[in-house]
């Protein structure tokens, strides 16, 4: 995972970039509660995911939830960037996180990190349709390495209500 600061002392934004094994959306379902679902998947790695949940576990402390972004709908492969976002993150995230990724993150005060793909056209309007339909969909962490029944279920489950249609600004 690499770290990306913009500024320096007080004030710096700190980007966590995780490379996202992969993204899809559609219908899903949960093993453990059998239930369906419409949402986006998101799946790190391990190493992406451990100083990842972190951030994770603090947006629903703050019951934050990540922001969607689709664009350049007209396109074959429509771009989905999911952010995830805690401003004024408090010394013991920053040092739970900085533990394991470094001390660039010390006096940041908004960690971002990121999932991001290009789907395709007619599976992003099923998608958003259904979504709409729904009046919302999950947006679901799972481990890219999962093997097992139990190890499918998400790591962290984010109801979101929003899909903004617009390129994200990300660190304005």
């Amino acid at each position: 995972m690499q770290i990306i600061r913009y500024g320096n002392g007080p004030g710096a934004r700190c980007y966590l970039r995780a490379q996202a094994r992969y993204l899809r959306v559609g219908s899903g379902y949960l093993p453990r509660s059998r239930q369906s679902f419409v949402g986006i998947e998101v799946s790190y790695g391990l190493e992406e995911l451990l100083p990842l949940s972190a951030l994770f576990a603090a947006m629903d402390k703050r019951a934050a939830v990540p922001e969607v972004f689709v664009w350049d709908e007209e396109k074959i492969e429509p771009e989905l960037l999911v952010l995830f976002r805690v401003s004024r993150p408090d010394a013991k995230l920053l040092e739970t996180i900085a533990g394991r990724v470094g001390r660039m993150l010390i006096g940041c005060t908004e960690i971002i990190a990121t999932g991001e793909a290009n789907i395709e056209r007619e599976s992003m309007r099923g998608f958003l349709r259904r979504f709409k339909e729904n009046g919302g969909g999950i947006v679901s962490v799972t481990d890219s390495m999962a093997t097992s029944d139990d190890d499918l279920d998400p790591v962290h489950l984010f109801m979101v209500t929003r899909v903004e249609r617009r390129r994200p600004t990300i660190l304005a």
